[in-house]
């Protein structure tokens, strides 16, 4: 079956307008992902002993120390260490979402670092575009350094 030139411009017509409006459902999909992380990044050193974490920038602490059993793990935040039952944290994490939308240019991130029997695990809770980082420590010293988007490659 014969078609017309005028059946062929519809459908590439039609074919045209599907992928440009895909286009741009994903560039907006990929733009609100963007908005959703926080700007800061930290160097995590790690010995057999403590754990020492240190902000170039997104934070209002500059140096946290902390010394974690293995299983155990301690929620970080961009004002420092988050105390308390879960449900501190949420609010915390309300209220500090909540400062960000007032204040476009205050980082606001959140997540636990946790030591494992082979080095450091971490979960992002807010602001971070990654989930979960971990890193095996197989040295008496380890450094690491995170951003928002996950672990940054030493230089």
């Amino acid at each position: 079956m014969k078609k017309s030139k005028q059946q062929l411009l519809i459908i590439n017509i039609a074919l045209c307008s599907v992928l440009v409006f895909g286009a741009t459902n994903c560039l907006f999909a990929q733009n609100e992902a963007t908005k959703a992380t926080s700007n800061f990044s930290i160097i995590i050193e790690s010995n057999n002993d403590a754990i020492k974490l240190t902000c170039k920038k997104g934070c209002s602490w500059k140096e946290l120390s902390l010394n974690l059993a293995v299983h155990e793990s301690q929620e970080i935040d961009q004002s420092g260490m988050v105390s308390g039952e879960k449900a501190i944290s949420a609010a915390r994490r309300k209220y500090n979402e909540a400062l960000a939308k007032e204040d476009s240019s205050r980082a606001t991130f959140s997540f636990t670092i946790k030591r494992i029997e082979t080095g450091l695990s971490l979960e992002g809770l807010a602001g971070t575009a990654w989930q979960n980082l971990s890193f095996s420590c197989t040295e008496s010293k380890c450094n690491k350094e995170i951003d928002q988007k996950g672990m940054k490659r030493p230089n």
